[in-house]
């Protein structure tokens, strides 16, 4: 095999950098594409699942807990909600926030989340 010389190792130098910026590039360019069509699904979605109002029964089967607890959280502010003149209700999009919010402060806390265990189905003793 023949050894390359200083001007060729260059050269290949400058074409491996090339390639490198123009990959950095292009990479650039669909993350931009992918970060754009997130937000666009986001506003789409948010739009729409907020505009959805749930009552305190669809809150309570949606979030598997119990009416008391749904009352005490509105009582306390401790949940989002709007007063309208059919009563509370409260908005889909920050019911799925409060239950995350729910399932990751009961698995730091190790409680069993909402919709397991039993509670809201699907867990051992529901039936």
């Amino acid at each position: 095999m023949e050894e390359l010389d200083s001007s060729a190792l260059q050269k290949l130098e400058e074409e491996r950098l090339r390639l490198e910026e123009k990959i950095l590039e292009e990479r650039k360019k669909l993350e931009e594409g992918r970060q754009a069509r997130l937000e666009e699904k986001l506003k789409k979605v948010s739009a729409e699942e907020m505009e959805k109002q749930m009552t305190v029964k669809e809150v309570v089967e949606y979030l598997g807990l119990d009416e008391e607890s749904i009352n005490r959280f509105v009582a306390t502010n401790q949940i989002p909600f709007i007063e309208t003149p059919e009563g509370v209700r409260f908005e889909k999009g920050s019911m799925d926030i409060f239950r995350y919010f729910l399932d990751t402060q009961n698995a730091f806390m190790g409680f069993a989340a909402p919709g397991s265990m039993g509670f809201g189905g699907g867990g051992p003793g529901s039936a």
